[in-house]
Formats: C-alpha cells, structure tokens, sequence
C-alpha cells in the first residue's frame, strides 16, 4: 500500500487576544494569562458603542478596524461594506503567505485552494440603505472568493460551516486535497469577530453553555461553561515532500486526519457522542500511523457535559490517559475559529519545546475520572 502523503504547514498567521506572533502566543501561554477582559475604549467606539455601558468580558482583539483596502486593492467604499471577517482574513492570508517565505505576488495564477471556515453574517445587519456590494461584503461565501480573487489564487474556494469544528475541517479539506493532488498549496482557517458588542445588563446566559462566572474553566470542578472570543488563524500548507524538496520552513507536520458525525449516537443533535469521538481519534491516529500519543489539545470548553465527554471519548481511543491542554482558559471560544487557535498553541509549543497549562484550572473534575491536565508548564521533547 502507498504510504499516505504528510502535509507540512509551511506558514502561520493569527490574531489571538493579546498575541498575533508565536512568540507572544508562547510568553502569554507559558504564564497561564488570560486575555478575557473588558473591551477597550477604543475597541467600543470603533465598534459604534458607548464607553459608559459595562460590556460582556470576551477574548477581545484590541482592533478589528484598521485595514489598508488600497493595499489590497480595494475601494474605500467597497471596504466599509465588507464584514470585518473578510478584511481580517485577507490580512491573516497575505501574513501566512510573507510567514512561509513567498512573495504573495508571485502565487498569482496558481491553482492555490482555499479553505475557510464560516463566518457569522451578523454584520448585514448593520447596513443601511441598499448597495450591491453589501452582498458580497457579508455573504458567508465571499469570506473564501474574496481570498481567492485578492490574491489570484484558481483553486477551489471553499467555505465550511461545521460551527465550532469550522477551521480544524477547513483544515482537514485542504490536506484531502493536497494529498488527492488536486493543488499543490493551500490556505486554511478560520476568523470570528463579535461585531457587535453586548452589555452586560440583560445579559443571561445559556445555563451549561456559557460560563455565569464569566470565567472558563476548564477541566476543572468549578467548570461552568465558556466565555466567549476572537481572532483567528490561516495556515499554508504543502506536501511534505515538496516542502522538503523546496527548502521551505516547516513548523509542523500534519500526518493524520479524520472527520466524522455523531450521528444518532447522542441523545439529541446537540449533545456530545463519546463514542463518535472516540471513534474520530482512533480514525485519525490510524491514518497517521504513529506508535503513541504523547499529548492531545482538546477542545476543552469548560463545560459541565463536554469535558466530561470529551475525556470519556479520549479514554475509549487510547485506552490510557495523557496529558490534555486546551487554549479556551487564555483566549475564550472562538466559535467558528475554535479548532484554528487550537492548532496555532500547538505550533506556538513545537516551536519552544513546551506544554502549556490549562488557565483557569484548579482542581480536576471528579466526574472525569483519571485524567492527567497539563496544569504547569513543561517541557516538551
């Protein structure tokens, strides 16, 4: 049988609450700080807000309106009409392409794919009065064909909606199609950008979903649920094999995937499967052919039911426990670029030989049973 192909990530680009460099990400990560927070007073005005409401505390980006449109290109008028999940994910492209050593330019005309995860259309809401372009400004689809028409990419163009699963499938799609050698690079990713700020006043949350503390935690006995946040993150990727033959910088390998649906093995279409899970992990650790699992970035949401099920899941695939981290406690939920900011914590500790604590955690669930959380920093061989 031919060995299944390796995808290297050849380069990286992000915006995280408080890091948009590997190295920032590291230093942020290695203390255990959090970037949830109360949004500046800049970030309110900007928004349309008012600096004297007591705003939801999220993982919060310090801007999401500075953007060069001449720079990509693009009029003024056709710029303030694109929901900020485009602008940002033309940023992040453009970064990851300049991170992996290209001369964006020079990609133009190749047959480059692309992979995004869905953004929320939230901002069409915001419009007034009636403009053509608002349609393509805030289509859910424009957030890939805008990348591909800016940077003149001719390969497919591809939204994905999986909600918070978005970027990690965008992701996995783009190694199925380099490994199928239906193109020979790709950019994958996701972006989420609250548009809209919420007051706190009001505000309730969902019982069991959303953290009432306004802290995430999780793994942990207190856990009661996520906090919200943005940012986002692109990776380029290539075959190994012509990465190694190019020269190019490799900041990981991607060696195994899977994807897979609960199906009907939950109690509702909401709910967890840790059977499904376990089934995806045992899935992906066999397409990548690998001896052991040494450390797993969960998902990790700080929820009462899916830590538990979660840690149930990875029980059933390994047989064993190992230690589990996940990036939630330091920069919130990233919704549909959940997955992409989990990737991004793992490429910031392959870079620095370190594991990184869980923030927030305290003491370990009961319900989870045995399980190891990476809960100090580490190093990592």
């Amino acid at each position: 049988m031919k060995p299944i192909e390796p995808v290297a990530v050849v380069g990286v680009a992000f915006r995280l609450a408080g890091a948009r460099t590997l190295d920032d990400l590291h230093a942020n990560l290695v203390a255990g700080r959090t970037g949830v927070r109360a949004p500046g007073r800049d970030r309110v005005v900007l928004a349309g807000g008012d600096p004297g409401v007591d705003y939801l505390e999220l993982g919060y980006l310090d801007r999401v309106d500075d953007f060069d449109h001449a720079f990509f290109g693009i009029s003024l008028g056709e710029a303030e009409l694109m929901d900020p999940h485009q602008r940002l994910g033309l940023q992040l492209v453009h970064e990851a392409v300049e991170n992996a050593g290209y001369a964006p330019g020079r990609l133009r005309g190749t047959g480059t794919a692309v992979f995004v995860s869905a953004p929320d259309p939230g901002y069409a809401a915001l419009y007034q009065g009636e403009d053509p372009r608002q349609i393509l400004g805030s289509l859910p689809a424009g957030a890939a064909a805008r990348i591909s028409y800016a940077f003149g990419f001719t390969g497919p163009a591809l939204v994905v909606d999986t909600a918070c699963s978005g970027s990690l499938v965008a992701v996995s799609s783009a190694v199925s199609a380099l490994r199928a050698r239906t193109t020979d690079l790709a950019v994958a990713g996701g972006v989420n950008i609250e548009s809209v700020l919420h007051p706190r006043a009001g505000h309730t949350p969902l019982s069991g979903v959303v953290s009432a503390s306004g802290v995430c935690r999780p793994f942990d006995a207190d856990a009661d649920g996520a906090v919200g946040g943005e940012g986002g993150g692109f990776v380029l990727l290539k075959r190994l094999s012509d990465a190694v033959a190019d020269n190019d910088v490799i900041h990981a390998v991607l060696r195994g995937i899977a994807v897979n649906h609960n199906g009907s093995r939950a109690t509702g279409m909401s709910a967890p499967s840790a059977r499904a899970q376990a089934a995806v992990i045992r899935d992906a650790w066999r397409d990548a052919g690998v001896d052991a699992v040494d450390y797993v970035e969960c998902h990790g949401s700080g929820t009462p039911l899916g830590d538990v099920v979660e840690v149930d899941g990875l029980r059933q695939a390994l047989g064993e426990a190992v230690p589990i981290g996940t990036i939630k406690g330091n920069v919130g939920h990233l919704d549909h670029a959940a997955g992409i900011a989990g990737l991004v914590k793992l490429l910031a500790g392959l870079r620095h030989g370190a594991l990184y604590p869980v923030a927030g955690f305290r003491a370990v669930n009961p319900l989870l049973g045995p399980v190891i959380v990476q809960a100090e920093a580490a190093g990592w061989a």
